[in-house]
């Protein structure tokens, strides 16, 4: 196993992701794009018992047992912050394109101690990636985070680390409640750390996919009968439910046997339905990102955009001037 070090292109980093349920039958092909690229200080959070009893099968001894609970997410981060390592956080409907090391060491090269998902076409930050640094101010903020959601069991996530680091997003905390926000900014999700919905098409640049599956209703304590998920997801989780046969997700392609077990540099050429697949969702840069909120066309307190969508990815952060 390597040091940390090694792992994050020079940072102490350890990388963690989190799986349960109908996601169980992608941690074989998980781990072992894993191991192919390198990725050893990976570890496992598994909510359920199958999902433990794969993980320990395919990825040895680095994972973890847990119940379901969206807290998961950030209970482990904050143990790893507080013993000095730094977090790189994974969603499960990701694919590793490339190691995120060297990216991720350039990213917070200027002196960032958290980095944040983006989305492409609006001014929207995104937990489905994110990045923390050791330090006594990130544990302080991550603590307070973990302990507002602790106490405030119906909202999402998402949309309280938004607020939390006073970008477009606001929750009902008050000032009091707020910690100090740390340096922060976010990946480049133009080709580099991209969401599946959209991108710039830099093959080159590529690290990792996020799908955005969006179906961990179950976190939050949300059955298949909540009347706010959306039914295209619902589908998808009575089939697996009933064992029926599904149409094939883009993770699933990506997912697919043996596409595992090829390098970045193989990866477009042996399996071109994948490039044919995100090469139909390339498009320009927007001029103007879309509001962030939810419901953006609808005039509230918070105009729903941010220092980044009105100085550019290149700004520099408030708390940094």
């Amino acid at each position: 196993m390597q040091t940390p070090e090694a792992q994050g292109g020079g940072l102490r980093v350890v990388y963690v992701t989190m799986v349960y349920g109908r996601m169980n039958r992608y941690i074989e092909s998980w781990a072992a794009r894993c191991r192919l690229l390198g990725v050893t200080n990976l570890v496992m959070a598994t909510l359920d018992a199958e999902a433990y009893a794969l993980c320990t099968e395919h990825h040895g001894q680095q994972c973890v047992r847990g119940g379901i609970s969206a807290l998961n997410k950030y209970t482990l981060l904050l143990i790893a912050l507080q013993m000095g390592i730094d977090v790189m956080w994974l969603d499960f409907d990701v694919f590793l394109v490339r190691h995120p090391g060297a990216a991720l060491a350039a990213a917070v090269s200027p002196g960032y101690d958290l980095l944040m998902g983006y989305d492409f076409e609006s001014d929207c930050l995104c937990n489905g990636f994110f990045y923390i640094r050791s330090r006594p101010s990130t544990v302080n903020w991550l603590f307070q985070l973990l302990r507002w959601l602790y106490d405030h069991p119906f909202e999402h996530d998402q949309r309280a680390i938004g607020a939390f680091l006073n970008y477009t997003e606001k929750v009902a905390a008050t000032p009091e409640e707020m910690p100090a926000v740390p340096r922060w900014h976010v990946f480049d999700v133009d080709s580099t750390f991209i969401n599946f919905g959209s991108w710039l098409g830099g093959y080159e640049e590529l690290v990792l996919v996020h799908f955005v599956d969006g179906s961990a209703f179950s976190l939050y304590g949300r059955s298949d009968s909540d009347p706010s998920i959306p039914e295209s997801k619902l589908k998808g989780m009575r089939a697996f439910a009933e064992g029926a046969d599904q149409e094939e997700s883009p993770m699933d392609a990506f997912y697919r046997p043996g596409v595992a077990a090829l390098p970045a540099e193989e990866l477009w050429e042996v399996q071109p339905h994948l490039k044919l697949l995100l090469d139909g969702k390339r498009k320009p840069k927007p001029l103007q990102r879309q509001a962030c909120g939810i419901l953006p066309s609808v005039e509230t307190a918070s105009t729903g955009y941010g220092w980044l969508a009105e100085h550019g990815a290149k700004a520099v952060p408030p708390e940094m001037q």
